[in-house]
């Protein structure tokens, strides 16, 4: 049997590792935790790793009642998201289904049909984020997705083109963030002279 790495003292989410209490059936380690809330709570050591328990379920409990007491929860930028993901994958007048729904990517049975999984998966969105798949070829998923920044959804598409800027391969975005240049002025520049270095030189000296 490996050596048991103790944890104790350590929090993971919500959750403050206190001691260890037995191991279960199936030989894992079950760790007494404390949670934010004050309630305790023995939980299976992998579970607080992977972070597929967060909370002693105040959570869960908190997030079912702001979905069922929010009013308006369908004007949510979270609603939308959802929404969005499955007129992508599923509705063929979608603009982006070609990308899509035509390359079979799908969502999961557990958000299919059910607002309310997403958004206790996924959380609240972020400021400025949308939902963007991890790997770009996978399924709308809860480990494969995250709220990402338009910029770090720049890098990660697969039709996406990149530069060599100060020495490093970046993406359009990358480069007008760097810059502080809207992305859509920066890429006709670059495309109407065809000269990346050009551009970002006139760029870099104020040029308008």
């Amino acid at each position: 049997m490996r050596k048991l790495k103790n944890i104790s003292g350590k929090k993971f989410n919500r959750l403050t590792v206190i001691k260890i209490v037995k191991r279960n059936k199936s030989g894992n380690v079950m760790w007494l935790c404390k949670c934010d809330c004050g309630n305790t709570k023995v939980i299976n050591g992998s579970y607080l790793r992977s972070g597929h328990t967060k909370s002693c379920g105040c959570l869960q409990k908190e997030i079912i009642s702001k979905i069922n007491n929010t009013h308006n929860m369908t004007g949510s930028g979270e609603y939308k998201s959802w929404t969005e993901m499955k007129q992508r994958c599923f509705n063929k007048k979608n603009c982006h289904y070609k990308w899509y729904g035509k390359r079979n990517i799908t969502v999961c049975d557990r958000w299919k049909n059910s607002f309310i999984n997403f958004y206790k998966d996924m959380g609240e969105r972020p400021r400025e984020k949308t939902l963007d798949r991890i790997d770009n070829n996978g399924d709308y998923k809860p480990n494969n997705c995250q709220w990402s920044t338009q910029t770090e959804q720049c890098r990660n598409r697969r039709d996406n083109r990149l530069f060599v800027f100060r020495g490093k391969e970046v993406c359009m975005t990358e480069i007008a963030e760097i810059l502080n240049v809207n992305p859509k002025s920066l890429y006709s520049r670059i495309y109407r002279s065809d000269n990346l270095e050009k551009t970002i030189k006139d760029l870099e000296r104020g040029w308008q």
